[in-house]
């Protein structure tokens, strides 16, 4: 008689496996809810707050805008995209503080900048849902974070966005995320 599924100490293989896909919808559907709360967050700023610095010597929301906008494009999308379709790919280090320097544009209208977010997290979305559930598992290395799978850089790239979307809603990075409402 052969054995339907693989054993792990105590607990089925196959409900470790749907917890993980279960977590892993999870993951996805919080990624998703980012996409409107950062609409949100941008209306309601006015004018002349969205070019503020949101703390002495800090960021304004603009800047932090963009930073999402560029963080998503230009690392986030190409890692997924490598480490999906290639094997251990080296992936770059993206320098956002040199970046920002040399791309940033005072004048770049908000709503591209959060257009252009949502179309790249919505690729990384639709490419993460298309992954088989190996595809989550699969590696690529970093110069700074080492070797890393394609799930722990979406859990960083999920919690990623949920700092900023704090920071833009002005909760402290120190307070609990569920201290404050959005």
């Amino acid at each position: 008689m052969l054995w339907r599924f693989a054993h792990t100490g105590d607990r089925c293989f196959e409900d470790e496996m749907e917890e993980l896909i279960a977590y892993r919808a999870r993951l996805l559907a919080q990624a998703e809810e980012q996409l409107p709360r950062l609409q949100t967050r941008l209306r309601s700023f006015n004018l002349d707050e969205l070019h503020a610095p949101l703390e002495r010597g800090g960021w304004s929301p603009h800047q932090v805008l963009a930073h999402l906008r560029d963080v998503e494009q230009e690392a986030f999308l190409p890692r997924f995209r490598s480490m999906l379709r290639e094997q251990t790919p080296l992936l770059p280090y993206f320098d956002e503080s040199q970046w920002m320097e040399q791309h940033y544009d005072q004048e770049e209208d908000p709503e591209a900048m959060v257009a252009a977010f949502a179309a790249a997290r919505r690729s990384e979305l639709d490419d993460l849902r298309a992954a088989d559930p190996q595809g989550w598992s699969r590696e690529g290395r970093h110069p700074t974070q080492g070797i890393r799978t394609v799930q722990w850089w979406f859990e960083y790239c999920v919690q990623h966005t949920e700092e900023h979307l704090r920071q833009l809603a002005g909760i402290s990075p120190d307070q609990h995320p569920t201290a404050a409402s959005e």
